[in-house]
Parts: C-alpha cells; structure tokens; sequence
C-alpha cells in the first residue's frame, strides 16, 4: 500500500512504527516520495519521547486547567473537547502542505522538523490622535477610512481584503508598502489605518504615537513555525539558533503582554 500513497500519517510512538517497520526509513525504502508524518505528544530528542499521549495528558501538561480557572471556572478543569488534538491536526496540515510543496521542488520526500515559534494577533493601528481613536471601531467606520496596506508580494490586496470580501465590504487602500516599520511610521503622522501583528506594535521605534484597536470582524489567528530539514537536527549552530528563535518569539510576547498598550 505505501507504493501507491501519497501521505502516511500516524499518531503511533516512533518507537512502536519502528518495530512494526513503518518508520520513515523502512517506507522511504519502498516509496522515496512518500510524506511519512509523525504525530508525537512529545519532543523525540527529550526526556519524555517514548511517553504516550492523549489530549488530557497534554491539556494538563502544558497548563490548561490552570488557565481555565484564571479565566472564570471555579476550579482547575480541562477544555470540554479534544484540544490538542484539534491542534495537532492542524499543524499536521500545515507539515503535509510543506513537505508536498518541498516534494514539488525535489521530486522525493523530505524529512524535516518543525515547531511553533508564535501564534500572533493582528490588530488596526492608527495615529494616537486619529479621529476613529476616540471610540469603539466599527466596520462602517473601518470600511470609510483610507488604508495602508502591508505588501510582501507587492500585490494591491491581502488577506484583510479577502476577510471583508467575504463579508460583502471593501476597504479604500491609498498607500501601499513592504515593510512593517514603514507602517508603524507612516500611519503615525497621517489619517491612514493599517494592520498589523500586535506583538510587532512595541518595537516600531514609533509605539508611543500609535493606538491599536481590535478588528472590527473576525480575523483568523497567525500561526508562525519554525521548519528545518531533519538532518540539521543534532548541529551545534542549528541547535544554537533554533533557541535563539524561541527565546527572541518568547521575548518579544512578554514586552507585548506587559505593556498592555492599548
């Protein structure tokens, strides 16, 4: 069967894929295309990679019902639905998604790593002293008012406009640039709004001339990973700054979630 597949998917310790011999290595003998994931509640290099896992275990693990209580439960208790499992099959589309593109590019299947960095909001921004600052932003008001838009690609759209879109809306874009620095400067000494990650507001040299505002519609979180080849697992510089991504993520969500700059 894996000759002909595309995607194998397990959610098996590797420990255990190994002595039924459907590890990667032993597929990838049979079908050098095959995208072999591994859907692990734990590290496989730490301490706790041949522990099983089930969504209870990983809610507790990582602090869950602490933060249920903190949010309102008169005591500890888990999320009532399979959390983690929702959101280890959501980061198994994303890895399936990559390495099909990768396979595309080398014509056999990659092996590679991958960990979440961030999950980041995006928020409107505008100048302190903006006339919409003064109160809550509606949708009407977001529409009216002219738009700076952050472009990568340089294309005259994103994916703000795709959100309005479906709701029937449009904005006025009048400016538009690559860079989110530019943004934060540019919508500080003007009437424009712009949007842009709300971790990312503090550190435009600018923060104190600008407001952030909620979206005024339903904006799908920014989910940022990290993805590496499988061989650069173990090297020392890889290591070093694959730590230095997470400590710099870490960083930069601590000074947001202190400065609460609203």
């Amino acid at each position: 069967m894996a000759e002909g597949c595309d995607v194998f998917i397990s959610n098996v310790r590797p420990q255990a894929l190994a002595r039924l011999g459907l590890d990667y290595e032993a597929i990838r003998q049979r079908n050098p295309r095959i995208i072999h994931v591994s859907c692990c509640g734990f590290d496989q290099d730490g301490p706790d990679a041949a522990r099983p896992a089930y969504d209870d275990l990983i809610q507790g693990a990582t602090g869950v019902p602490w933060l249920m209580e903190q949010y309102g439960m008169p005591e500890p208790a888990y999320v009532p639905t399979t959390l983690a499992d929702r959101v280890t099959g959501l980061h198994t589309v994303y890895a399936v998604t990559a390495a099909l593109y990768a396979r595309s590019q080398s014509g056999v299947g990659v092996p590679f790593e991958t960990q979440r960095l961030y999950v980041g909001q995006y928020v409107c921004v505008m100048r302190r002293d903006h006339p919409l600052a003064a109160n809550p932003l509606t949708l009407d008001a977001y529409c009216a008012a002219r738009h700076l838009l952050v472009s990568f690609s340089g294309r005259p759209y994103g994916f703000v406009d795709q959100t309005l879109g479906a709701l029937g809306r449009a904005r006025r874009i009048a400016v538009t640039v690559n860079q989110f620095f530019t943004a934060g400067r540019v919508v500080a000494g003007s009437d424009l709004l712009t949007v842009l990650p709300r971790h990312f507001v503090n550190v435009t040299g600018v923060d104190e001339r600008l407001v952030m505002r909620d979206l005024p519609f339903d904006q799908p979180l920014v989910h940022v990973d990290a993805v590496w080849h499988r061989r650069a697992q173990h090297l020392h510089a890889h290591e070093w700054l694959r730590d230095a991504l997470l400590r710099s993520a870490a960083a930069a969500f601590a000074e947001s979630v202190l400065s609460g700059r609203r």
